[in-house]
């Protein structure tokens, strides 16, 4: 499965081709609430494709009987599920802590101007998640409180910003044993203005 996505123009899926030619492709999926087919790839969304075989797909208007354009078979298969939902204090439903520490890839990516971060963790933490820039400098902290085991997404608005390569990272360290149970992981990201 891959991840696509337009900066600035919406384009039809049957438009797409691809290098090499003729890649076979499942159908496109948007994410709102549950997986949805896409006809239309629209700018500052990102989409899930699974390809035939490694290559490029190119965004672009088809002209005539294009011999490179994509071929799309439809099929039952989704792409990944999404993250564990975090747990619902108001219906009082008890749901399973997270498995693993995770920090996702953004999405969408580029963005244009806000873009969403999820993350899980296991166990009752104090987490640090900033973003820096290209020299390593933070420029932002989105997160540095304790938060108990769970799942959380946090939106990040790059508004006051320039467009450029910029890293977040998340730091995450047990509150109960804070010598053993640490974890960090940094992820890349694009704003676009």
């Amino acid at each position: 499965w891959n991840m696509i996505g337009s900066m600035t123009v919406s384009y039809p899926v049957k438009s797409i081709s691809s290098a090499p030619p003729g890649i076979t492709t499942s159908q496109f999926f948007k994410y709102h609430e549950g997986y949805e087919h896409a006809d239309t790839i629209e700018p500052g969304r990102s989409y899930w494709v699974q390809a035939s075989e490694a290559g490029k797909l190119i965004l672009g208007e088809q002209i005539g009987d294009n011999p490179g354009r994509i071929h799309i078979v439809r099929g039952i298969e989704l792409p990944p599920s999404s993250p564990n939902p975090a747990p619902d204090t108001i219906s009082g439903e008890t749901r399973q802590a997270p498995a693993q520490f995770v920090l996702e890839q953004n999405y969408p990516n580029p963005f244009n101007p806000t873009s969403t971060i999820k993350y899980n963790i296991p166990i009752r933490s104090f987490i640090k998640l900033n973003v820096m820039n290209s020299l390593g400098q933070e420029v932002a902290q989105l997160v540095g409180r304790v938060q108990e085991a769970g799942s959380y997404e946090i939106r990040f608005d790059g508004t006051k910003f320039t467009s450029g390569v910029y890293f977040y990272r998340i730091m995450a360290t047990s509150t109960d044993n804070p010598d053993k149970k640490t974890f960090t992981d940094v992820k890349k990201f694009l704003f676009l203005k």
